[in-house]
C-alpha cells in the first residue's frame, strides 16, 4: 500500500504543516486504496531511457489532489477534500480540465456532499493542528484495520 507517516508525540516547532500534509496524503491514499481514482494506476517504479541512452528508474507517483484549493484552511487537510490521482491524471486532467474534473467529482461524491464541502472550504476556519493530527491518525487507522 505504501508508506505511512503517522507520527507519535508532540509537534516539533515549525513541523506541524509538514506532518499534517503527510498525514493528509496517507489518509487519502488509505481511503482510495493506493490507486488513481480516475484511471486505476498504482504507484510503481519503471525503467526510463534518457536522451543519451542511459536507463534510469522513475517512480510513477500518486498525488492527493485537493478538490478545493489548499488555500482554504477549513478543508486543507480534510480527507473528503482530496482524491488520489496519478501524476498524469493530476497534471493533464484535474489541473487543466477543471470543469470536467468538477463534474466527475460531483458524480463521484454527490451534489449534497460537494456543496457541503464547498461551504466548508469557503467559510471554514483553520482547524486546531493537534486535533486535526489526531483526527487524521484515527482516519488512517480505520482503513488499515479494514485492509
Amino acid at each position: 500500500m505504501g508508506r505511512r507517516f503517522t507520527v507519535a508525540g508532540e509537534f516539533k516547532p515549525g513541523e506541524e504543516v509538514k506532518i499534517l500534509d503527510r498525514l493528509f496524503f496517507s489518509a487519502v491514499s488509505a481511503r482510495d486504496e493506493g490507486r488513481c481514482q480516475k484511471c486505476g494506476e498504482e504507484s510503481r517504479v519503471i525503467d526510463r531511457v534518457s536522451k543519451k541512452g542511459k536507463v534510469f528508474k522513475q517512480t510513477m507517483a500518486l498525488n492527493p489532489h485537493h478538490i478545493f484549493s489548499r488555500v482554504y484552511p477549513g478543508t486543507k487537510w480534510e480527507p473528503a477534500n482530496g482524491v488520489l490521482l496519478c501524476v498524469t491524471c493530476h497534471i493533464r486532467w484535474a489541473s487543466v480540465k477543471f470543469e470536467e474534473f468538477r463534474d466527475w467529482i460531483i458524480g463521484r461524491m454527490g451534489v449534497e456532499a460537494y456543496v457541503k464541502l464547498k461551504y466548508q472550504a469557503y467559510n471554514g476556519t483553520a482547524p486546531d493542528k493537534f486535533a486535526m493530527r489526531i483526527y487524521l491518525e484515527r482516519f488512517i487507522a480505520r482503513f488499515e484495520k479494514a485492509a
